[in-house]
């Protein structure tokens, strides 16, 4: 599926560039060891075109922009695909 013109629109954008309307916050995942736990970006995804954000920090990548990622369901079928195959 390709991005909705707002979405495409966000891509490279700095990270003070507010959210579109129609993306939707996630989750912010946290990296790093308990007593230095840190977040570097905020995950969104698009309820218009399905895309999926990420809103880096100056520490992400890339640092302080906005960019595109793959989706999720993308991720997982993939890792399902590369995974061996059990004999029954």
């Amino acid at each position: 599926m390709s991005r909705c013109f707002a979405c495409e629109t966000l891509v490279g954008m700095p990270s003070s560039v507010a959210p579109h309307a129609s993306l939707q916050r996630i989750k912010a995942p946290i990296i790093g060891a308990p007593g230095n736990a840190v977040t570097h970006y905020l995950q969104y995804r698009c309820s218009v075109c399905g895309s999926w954000f990420h809103q880096n920090d100056l520490e992400g990548s890339p640092p302080g922009l906005w960019s595109a990622c793959e989706s999720e369901a993308s991720v997982e079928n993939q890792a399902t695909q590369l995974a061996p195959r059990r004999e029954r």
